[in-house]
C-alpha cells in the first residue's frame, strides 16, 4: 500500500473542560486494481410512500406499492462489491436487502437527488437471479424517491481510494479519553461521507461521528479535510 500525506485542519473549540485531540493523518490508500465497469441494475427512479407528488419529475407522481423489489442477474461475490443507489427526500429509515439479507440503510437526503454507495458483503449475491429489496423500517407512508441502481465488482475502498484517519480525544491534564463529537468537512464546509466508522461505541451520520470512548477510526478519500472535536 502506498502512503501519502493528507492535509488536515484541527480546530479546538473552547469548552469549560479542557481537552486535546490527536489526529493521525497519514493515509494508506487501498491498492488500485484493474478497472471494473459499473453495471446498471435499474435505470428508473421509483416513488414510494402514499401521497401524489407532481413536483417530482424523475418518477410518476402517484406512488407505487412498497417494499420495492428489483430483480437482476448476477454471480456469486466472493469479496466485497459495491452498490450505488440514488435517493431523494429520504427522511425516514429505509433498509436495503439482498436476497433476504439486510446489509445497509439508505442515506438520508433532502430535496435533491443524491447518489449513495453501499458495500455489498461477500457471498450475499448468488449465481443467477438476485433480488434487491428497499423496505421501510420506520414509516412506509413517508414519500421519497429511490432508484438508478448500479453494481460494480470492486470494493468501496478500491473505488473511492480510501485511506484511514484516527482521532483520539483526551482530557488535557489526565490524558483520560473523553466522549466527543468529531466533525469532518471538506474545504467548502460540506459534510464528508464517513466510511467504515461505525462500531459498538461510535454512531455516524454525514460529516459527524459520535464516540463514547474518545476515539474513532474513519476512512476518507484523499484530499483536504477540516476536522474538529467538540463535546
Amino acid at each position: 500500500m502506498a502512503s501519502i500525506p493528507v492535509r488536515f485542519r484541527l480546530r479546538r473549540l473552547a469548552y469549560p473542560l479542557s481537552f486535546a485531540a490527536l489526529i493521525l493523518a497519514s493515509m494508506a490508500l487501498a491498492p488500485r486494481r484493474s478497472a471494473q465497469e459499473w453495471r446498471v441494475i435499474d435505470e428508473r427512479m421509483h416513488h414510494l410512500g402514499n401521497d401524489e407528488t407532481p413536483k417530482w419529475s424523475e418518477a410518476p407522481a402517484k406512488p407505487q406499492s412498497s417494499p420495492l423489489e428489483i430483480a437482476f442477474q448476477a454471480r456469486k461475490n466472493d469479496g466485497e462489491w459495491l452498490l450505488e443507489v440514488a435517493g431523494r427526500d429520504v427522511d425516514g429509515d429505509w433498509g436495503l436487502e439482498l436476497n433476504g439479507t439486510p446489509f445497509a440503510r439508505l442515506k438520508h437526503v433532502n430535496d435533491e437527488t443524491r447518489v449513495g454507495r453501499y458495500p455489498v458483503p461477500a457471498r450475499i449475491l448468488k449465481d443467477g437471479p438476485n433480488v434487491l429489496l428497499v423496505r421501510a423500517i420506520s414509516d412506509p407512508n413517508d414519500d421519497m424517491l429511490v432508484g438508478r441502481v448500479r453494481l460494480i465488482e470492486s470494493s468501496l475502498r478500491e473505488v473511492e481510494r480510501l485511506g484511514r484517519i484516527e482521532v483520539r480525544v483526551t482530557e488535557r491534564a489526565s490524558q483520560a479519553p473523553l466522549p466527543a463529537k468529531i466533525t469532518v468537512v471538506d474545504a467548502s464546509g460540506n459534510p464528508a461521507d464517513l466510511y467504515y466508522a461505525e462500531s459498538p461505541t461510535t454512531a455516524v451520520r454525514p460529516g459527524i461521528a459520535y464516540t463514547s470512548q474518545g476515539k474513532v477510526s474513519i476512512e476518507l478519500p484523499a484530499g483536504d479535510w477540516h476536522v474538529w472535536a467538540s463535546r
